[in-house]
């Protein structure tokens, strides 16, 4: 919960997801900001 109230508590519609063969990841703002893996 820190690293989302330090990112200015952003709601549902500012995260996206990045899904290909070789990386799986939500991210903040647009794909080259903050992000954060997914387990594959």
């Amino acid at each position: 919960m820190a690293t989302w109230e330090e990112h200015g508590s952003p709601n549902t519609a500012a995260f996206g997801v990045t899904v290909s063969r070789d990386q799986q990841a939500v991210w903040l703002g647009n794909p080259d900001g903050p992000e954060w893996p997914l387990p594959s």
